[in-house]
């Protein structure tokens, strides 16, 4: 499967559904996502160390991929990563009926600090699974084996900054409702 046409056929789809746009943090607010990446390792004492470099993020509706890239060095993971962003704008437009930025606001001031930054950050936990799901599915379209273990480390870990306390009920959740358990 050529890697680089999938994501481009995908992402004219994301664009024409919700108006998605594709940079990476170099290219456009780059001091931003620099200063976002410092932050980020001084709070979780150096163990999310990649936030610029490894991680995409959505704003809006444009999603930053990571440090140098480019769409067309886009490998089967970024076409992963472009359905999982693709939910973030549809739970941005969600939460704002239909207003991004509005939807952005309110989503972001949920996804970081309620009820509590770290172990018990629900609405952070609930998009990202809710994300992580398309991610699984889409793996598995692509021909892939998905890894939920890897999602339920990300979740409990420090590259989402603790988002909740228990591994335990973050794999129940992926075995409940993912359909082709791995």
């Amino acid at each position: 499967m050529d890697a680089n046409a999938k994501f481009t056929e995908w992402y004219a789809q994301e664009r024409k559904k919700s108006g998605m746009r594709v940079t990476s943090k170099d290219q456009t607010l780059r001091g931003l996502w620099k200063t976002v990446d410092w932050i980020l390792r001084r709070i979780t004492f150096g163990k999310q160390d990649g936030f610029y470099t490894r991680f995409t993020t959505t704003l809006g509706r444009t999603v930053y991929f990571p440090d140098g890239w480019t769409i067309d060095k886009a490998q089967l993971y970024d076409c992963i990563t472009l359905r999982h962003e693709g939910r973030h704008i549809q739970q941005n437009l969600a939460w704002g009926a239909g207003n991004i930025w509005l939807g952005t606001l309110l989503m972001g001031i949920f996804y970081l600090l309620f009820p509590l930054p770290i172990y018990f950050a629900w609405f952070r936990y609930k998009l990202e699974r809710e994300a992580y799901r398309v991610s699984y599915y889409t793996a598995i379209e692509l021909g892939l084996k998905p890894n939920l273990e890897n999602y339920v480390e990300l979740l409990t870990g420090p590259k989402y900054f603790w988002t909740w306390h228990s591994k335990k009920q973050v794999r129940a959740w992926f075995h409940k409702n993912c359909r082709y358990n791995t």
